[in-house]
């Protein structure tokens, strides 16, 4: 009898979940897996889009679990907000010191020509999002109108904000694992030496392309483009989610008439239809871009993969 009912306390009893450190989407993880190389493995939070859906148990038990939640805001990775609200052991990456956040912008407006060098061209590193001229244009039909918040999320995007995210990361850390600090601060020089090889690595790549033009499927790139001067990536959609209405359409097709596309590039979580439909009017080819790396391996690897990807 009580080898039964030790039997069954066995096999109805939920094992008790280690402590670990979470993270939200891939670019923070692979950030966070810099840091913890060879320390620990964070676990990742959100496979697929961070704006919506509803969280699996696992990812709960995660959650609870986590002696750091590592996330870039609750306004971006909104799956998350309720789920981490009121906890004191979440670390909001946009907060950190040194990064730099813009303002989200207009995408297209009908009369919008090849007018690059009125926009974004001498918006230097430095400026911080307040003083970006592309977020103060009179037009209604952009970001701001649907967000109640003007910043643009996309930091990672910038190497130079990845480099203040490591150090905002190792600092969170070190509290953690009290008997690796030197490994901790090692690792974080590693990472760091590697963005710096990184950065250079992609403004050559990137360095041809100053002077072409692209249409992305959503505005996401704006902190790619200022950091390697590219031109302003026109989007197909004017709001992350929001359908495109016959209005939208219309400029569309206008703004195709006007500029003279390299590419236009599809993202995975969006159907292609749409991107490949204006590459047959406009002549150009077609591409995938993905601003989250979400087809790439999770890991310390992924973040530098999706930046040359």
């Amino acid at each position: 009898m009580r080898r039964f009912i030790f039997i069954f306390v066995l096999l109805v009893a939920s094992p008790v979940a280690a402590e670990t450190i979470a993270t939200s989407i891939k670019p923070v993880h692979s950030l966070v897996a810099m840091v913890l190389r060879g320390i620990d493995e964070p676990v990742l939070l959100i496979r697929g889009s961070p704006h919506g859906g509803v969280l699996k148990p696992s990812q709960m038990r995660n959650i609870a679990n986590a002696q750091r939640i590592f996330m870039l805001d609750a306004k971006m990775e909104t799956v998350l907000a309720k789920p981490v609200a009121g906890r004191d052991n979440v670390v909001y990456l946009m907060d950190s010191e040194n990064i730099l956040i813009r303002e989200v912008r207009l995408t297209i407006k009908e009369d919008d020509h090849d007018d690059d060098a009125h926009h974004d061209d001498h918006d230097d590193h430095d400026d911080h999002a307040h003083h970006d001229d592309d977020a103060h244009h009179d037009d209604h039909d952009d970001h701001a109108h649907h967000h109640d918040d003007p910043r643009d999320f996309h930091i990672w995007l910038d190497t130079d904000n990845a480099r203040a995210m490591l150090i905002r990361i190792r600092d969170e850390l070190l509290p953690v694992y009290p008997d690796q600090t030197e490994t901790l601060i090692s690792n974080t020089e590693a990472a760091l030496t590697m963005l710096d090889q990184l950065d250079v690595e992609i403004a050559e790549t990137l360095s041809s392309a100053k002077n072409s033009h692209f249409l992305v499927f959503h505005d996401a790139y704006q902190y790619l483009e200022k950091r390697y001067g590219l031109k302003k990536m026109r989007s197909i959609l004017n709001h992350h989610n929001a359908p495109v209405s016959a209005s939208r359409l219309q400029q569309l097709e206008h703004l195709l008439k006007h500029t003279r596309f390299s590419c236009i590039f599809a993202e995975p979580q969006f159907d292609p239809k749409l991107a490949n439909l204006l590459a047959e009017i406009s002549g150009a080819g077609v591409a995938v871009l993905d601003p989250i790396g979400e087809t790439i391996e999770e890991g310390p690897d992924q973040y530098p993969q999706m930046l040359r990807s």
